[in-house]
Formats: C-alpha cells, structure tokens, sequence
C-alpha cells in the first residue's frame, strides 16, 4: 500500500455515511460529478433524529442506494462488493460520519480486500463545534475499535501505554485511564 496526496480523477465507487449531521451529504456533493456509483450506509434506528430525514431524502432524490443496518449488516454487504470486484478500481470513502468502528472496519476490508492496483481515496467533512451533551452519553462499552486493531501483549517487560484522543465530552479520557487502573506508565493525549 502507498500513500499518496491528491485523488483519483473519477471515482468507481464511493461509499458515504448516512448520518446525524448535515455535512453527511457534503462529499457527495462536492465529487458528485466524478462518481460512477455511490452507495451510502446508514443506521436501522433513530432514523428520525437530528438532520438523518434529510440526509436520507438527500441520497434518495440522487438515487444513492442507502444500505441501513447494524454494524455486522453493513460489514457483510461491503464484504460481499469487495469480493464482487474483477479489477481494480478506484474508491472514496468519506468517513465524515461513520463511527469509529464502523471506520476502522470498513477501511480495514478495503486495504486488505482491493485488487492491486485499486486506489482508495478518504476524505472528511469538518464539523463546526457543538458542545458536549450533559450528563452521561450513551457509550457503554469499552474495547478495541476494531477487533483486528485489538494488538498482542507484546514484550511484558516494556511498559504499558496508553494513547488516547481528547474529544470534548468531560471525564471520557479519565474514565478510560481509570479503567486501566493506572496501570500505564506512559501516556499520550492527542487534542484539538
């Protein structure tokens, strides 16, 4: 795999995340002139929530297949084009407003599926801020993003570290280092 700056002039493929927000549609938008077909993946609940109606209505009136469902549905399906491929071919993938799992996962099957030769093009739409809801958000697990992501124990006479991204919402980067119980000797905070 290499990487490189700068995008393919025309895209065989795009796959786009219908969300929560309304810059879900934004890459669509802006390559849509350059797309030969799009497929968006969406959610099977709380479909009625914030700008998720109009981002439906959005890929619907431009005839972008939305593909809704869990997690493994959506894994299974993107599984089943990838294996479905008889040449390489050159694919965008907005992750603008996919979730972490989802991300990690579907870029995974990309890099390790895609014929040689293949070209996969990520692009994201920025957010404005929107402060944190109050109270408790409803993230109940804790784990690896992606279970191929999860690691090995590795060399136990090094010590551990922990590297974790700051987002906004309060004690969500405490928690995590209370869950390891204190138990990393480095740790590494990345924040806007």
């Amino acid at each position: 795999m290499k990487i490189v700056r700068g995008a393919s002039k025309e895209f065989d493929l795009a796959i786009l995340g219908l969300g929560y927000e309304s810059r879900s549609v934004y890459s669509y938008q802006s390559n849509e002139n350059i797309i030969d077909k799009a497929i968006a993946l969406g959610y099977s609940a709380q479909t009625d929530q914030l700008s998720y109606p109009d981002n439906k209505t959005f890929f619907d009136k431009h005839r972008v297949p939305v593909v809704k469902g869990k997690d493994r549905e959506i894994f299974s399906y993107i599984e089943k084009v990838i294996c479905e491929l008889s040449r390489p071919i050159n694919v965008l993938l907005d992750i603008s407003v996919l979730s972490r799992h989802r991300l990690a996962t579907i870029m995974l099957m990309f890099i390790e599926g895609l014929l040689e030769g293949s070209q996969l093009t990520i692009t994201y739409s920025t957010s404005e801020y929107n402060p944190p809801p109050e109270g408790t958000t409803p993230i109940k697990e804790v784990g690896e993003i992606a279970s191929r992501l999860a690691g090995s124990l590795g060399d136990l006479s090094k010590p551990l570290s922990l590297v974790l991204g700051l987002g906004y919402e309060k004690n969500k980067a405490l928690g995590i280092s209370n869950y390891l119980d204190g138990d990393s000797d480095l740790t590494y905070v990345f924040y806007t």
